[in-house]
């Protein structure tokens, strides 16, 4: 025999033994990757799934609570020593599914109320030195808005108290009426409008006589032809003699002691090179505008300065700038532009000595001039 047939026997009967040797021991594999897969399955709260083993082939069955646990089986099985690859046949619970495709219980929207009819249709604004109460009903929130708004501008922001609520049943023209009464309390230091359906009741101390005369004549020129008047204006005496003892046997006090009284003394501050008006300084604006609606024929000058810092001729420009700045604001609030006039002054007139920061904030100002008096 030759050698190489001895050598080709050789070679069959050694892959016959490896084969024999193989089969004999794939069960004891197959035990193993079974047994090492349902451990690691089961340390990673899986263990409600089935695990099957052909070979290094691992088949996965049972059912998931969810999509994300589906995965997870199959990724950990996968890194298990000596597996192949991974059948996953796991299913999702039917009942999760479910749930996910359920749609949300619909929710059911409340009914707006309906409102009542309001008879008589009454409304009550009151002026005090705490502020403006408004109480009473108003048509619609439109409406409500218009009538705070006006409110506010006349008397300021943090001065009106809101206690209005929306009702049916407003008289034609309400709106216009209501806007009336509340623009002839601003010449009032106290005072009430009371409305009930298409009758004004206006009463108080007015701030002058100038101020009895301006509201006589806007309420009956302003007020719609279906509503009337009843008017009760007292100029108090005391007040008068208090404020300008030798005029208090006049008859009338002029819009120059109303502006001296209200407004010669106020003044506006900035932040060094600004022309911004802080808020807090609004209730000073907020007086200007309820002296113009006592005396609406005077002229105001706005007058701006600044400190010594910086060229003349830049101090002039920024000093323009912030007496145009507060116009614009004054006109935002319903001030008719040609009563008001612009004009800077830069670093002249200074109120302190502009070696120290105090003294150049104190002249970083606006103040107020009366230029005309009209009654």
């Amino acid at each position: 025999m030759s050698r190489t047939i001895i050598f080709l026997l050789g070679l069959i009967a050694l892959a016959l033994l490896v084969f024999l040797c193989i089969r004999k021991h794939t069960p004891e594999i197959q035990t193993d990757i079974q047994a090492r897969t349902v451990s690691v399955l089961s340390a990673g709260a899986t263990d409600w799934v089935k695990v099957d083993v052909d070979g290094r082939n691992v088949v996965l069955t049972g059912i998931a609570p969810s999509e994300e646990l589906r995965k997870k089986a199959e990724e950990m099985a996968k890194a298990v020593t000596g597996v192949v690859s991974v059948d996953n046949q796991i299913t999702i619970a039917q009942s999760n599914v479910e749930s996910i495709l359920e749609p949300e219980p619909e929710v059911m929207q409340e009914s707006e109320p309906e409102l009542v009819v309001q008879s008589p249709y009454e409304n009550q604004f009151t002026k005090t030195k705490a502020g403006v109460v408004l109480s009473g009903w108003v048509p619609d929130e439109d409406q409500h808005q218009a009538l705070l708004q006006l409110a506010k501008q006349k008397f300021g922001e943090d001065q009106v108290t809101d206690q209005l609520q929306v009702g049916t049943g407003a008289p034609e023209g309400w709106l216009q009426a209501a806007k009336a009464a509340i623009t002839g309390l601003a010449y009032f230091k106290d005072g009430v409008a009371h409305i009930t359906d298409t009758k004004i009741d206006l009463s108080g101390d007015v701030l002058n006589e100038a101020a009895k005369e301006n509201v006589e004549t806007e309420l009956h020129t302003t007020l719609p032809a279906n509503f009337k008047i009843d008017l009760e204006l007292n100029v108090p005496q005391l007040a008068i003699e208090e404020i300008h003892p030798k005029s208090a046997k006049d008859d009338r006090i002029s819009c120059t002691e109303t502006f001296n009284e209200m407004l010669a003394s106020e003044k506006l501050h900035f932040a060094t090179d600004s022309a911004g008006v802080r808020e807090r300084q609004q209730k000073v604006l907020d007086k200007v505008v309820r002296f113009l609606d006592t005396c609406p024929n005077s002229i105001i000058e706005v007058s701006g300065f600044t400190d010594s810092r910086g060229t003349e001729s830049y101090n002039q420009k920024l000093s323009q700038k912030r007496a145009e700045t507060v116009v614009r604001k004054l006109i935002n609030k319903g001030v008719n532009a040609n009563k008001l006039k612009a004009r800077g002054y830069g670093e002249v007139h200074p109120l302190s000595d502009n070696s120290s920061r105090k003294g150049q904030a104190l002249n970083r100002r606006i103040e107020f001039k009366y230029v005309n008096e009209g009654e």
